[in-house]
């Protein structure tokens, strides 16, 4: 069985390449190596991916940025670190299906889907809010004379206040994780 490991991307600031490779020990060690005496800058991490595989990743990875490739005997590539971190994404992805990474872009939330989100979440997430507090007033006030109403006034409550959470996770988008932190921990 092979050992699980990281594949990264790195970078000497103010530098238009960045350095694609993997490790099965810990990436800050990695880069330890990296800024030895025979570089003038010291690399800095752009992004570290955990892979099952992480040489068959890096060898997707490296494929598939080919064309971009600084010379063949080197792990140095002319994109920017958000390319180099979408196609470690693919290429981990693709390492682990067992597939060929494609040249086409990394499936995230587009420009379109982050609009519609902001214009059908956030009214929805108002209107939940505001029907929320006016069910909330009515069972406070009103407690003693609803009687059998109550229950399906609370469960309207809870209803629309789930309502409230869906709408702003809309608006919002989904969590991101911080790219350093990004599957590091073992």
């Amino acid at each position: 069985m092979k050992r699980q490991g990281y594949v990264y991307a790195a970078r000497v600031p103010g530098q238009p390449l960045v350095k694609i490779g993997m490790t099965r020990g810990d990436p800050d060690v990695r880069l330890r190596q990296l800024n030895n005496t025979s570089v003038v800058h010291d690399f800095e991490l752009e992004f570290v991916q955990r892979a099952r595989d992480p040489g068959a990743a890096e060898k997707i990875v490296h494929g598939a940025l080919s064309e971009r490739r600084v010379r063949s005997n080197r792990e140095f590539f002319h994109c920017t670190p958000r390319r180099a971190r979408a196609a470690i994404r693919r290429a981990t992805l693709a390492s682990e299906r067992g597939t060929e990474a494609s040249d086409g872009p990394v499936p995230a939330r587009g420009a379109w889907a982050r609009r519609a989100s902001v214009l059908f979440g956030a009214p929805f997430c108002l209107l939940c809010l505001a029907i929320t507090a006016s069910l909330v007033t009515l069972l406070v006030t009103q407690a003693e004379t609803l009687g059998s109403v109550s229950f399906v006034a609370v469960a309207l409550t809870l209803l629309f206040g789930a309502g409230t959470v869906v709408g702003y996770r809309l608006v919002r988008g989904p969590r991101r994780r911080p790219v350093q932190a990004d599957d590091r921990k073992t």
